[in-house]
Parts: structure tokens; sequence; C-alpha cells
């Protein structure tokens, strides 16, 4: 017996498309239009010299903490609103993915997890792109909005339970 697709799942799922979508216009296309032209073009160059790939990971940030640390040193204004930002683009994918997975079992863990991959895909994209710089410290900030997004939905559900309880 097939059970019917709630509202509520098309939602979510609908959501974290428009998420992804919008973040890899962010990232992918440095919010141009989006033009999957460029991208094959980029990916061209890359595979006929990919030694362009090497020098643009090895140009990148590859010591874990280093950017953050410099952050919360320098306390310039892009060095911030970097910092801020790689945390809260990925706090709404924290705050999908539990509903996805659907499973409350490791839910935190997961979403970590699934936010550090998605962040490295995306990561890996740039440098083989040459579109961006590879930045281990953003794999770490995004990991942890991941994780923050996933928190906020838990803190959400035990005060809406304790209210409907009480």
């Amino acid at each position: 017996m097939k059970h019917p697709v709630s509202i509520k799942v098309v939602a979510v799922w609908t959501l974290l498309a428009i998420y992804i979508w919008v973040i890899m216009k962010i990232v992918l296309f440095k919010m141009h239009p989006a033009d999957p032209m460029f991208l094959w073009q980029r990916l061209k160059i890359s595979l006929e010299n990919p030694r362009l790939i090497a020098q643009d990971i090895e140009r990148g940030n590859l010591i874990p903490f280093h950017e953050i640390y410099a952050a919360l040193k320098d306390r310039t204004d892009q060095r911030l609103l970097n910092f801020v930002g790689n945390i809260a683009v990925f706090v709404p994918f924290g705050m999908l993915l539990p509903f996805v997975l659907k499973s409350n079992r490791l839910a935190q863990t997961r979403t970590v997890f699934y936010a550090f991959a998605f962040s490295l895909l995306l990561e890996g994209w740039q440098a083989v792109l040459s579109i961006g710089s590879f930045d281990v410290d953003d794999l770490i900030l995004n990991a942890f909005g991941g994780w923050l997004g996933c928190i906020l939905i838990s803190y959400n559900k035990i005060t809406t339970l304790g209210k409907k309880r009480g």
C-alpha cells in the first residue's frame, strides 16, 4: 500500500532544491546569470591543463583555522563577512536536512557530514573550474553552519513539544 506524499514533504524537498540551486548559483556563477556553457568552457580549460587545478588548490587555504583565526584577529569587514557568511549560508541546509533524513537518530552527525560533503563538492568544483579559491576553513564554517541549523530545528521541536504538553 502506497502512502500519499504529504504537502510538508513536497515543501521541504522543494525548499531544499531551491536552496541548493541558490548556493550553486552563488558559488559557481558568482551572482552572474546561470550559464552552463560558461561552466563547460571552464571545465574544458581545466581538463586541457590539469596543472591549473593543482595551482588553484595550492593558492587556496589548506591550513585549517588559518582564515578563521585571521578573521577573528583582524576583524576587517571583508573577513568578518566571509566568516559569518560561510556559517549563515549553510544554516538553512542544516534546518532542512533533518526533515529529509526523517530519522532523528544521529541527525546532527549526519547533517554535519552532509554539510561538509556538500561544501567539499562546491569547493572542489571551484578549484576544478578555476572560479574561486579552495579554502579548508570554508568547509569547517559551512559544516558548523549546517550543525547550527540542525540545532535550531531541534530546539524548535523541543520547545514546540513542551508548549503542546504544558
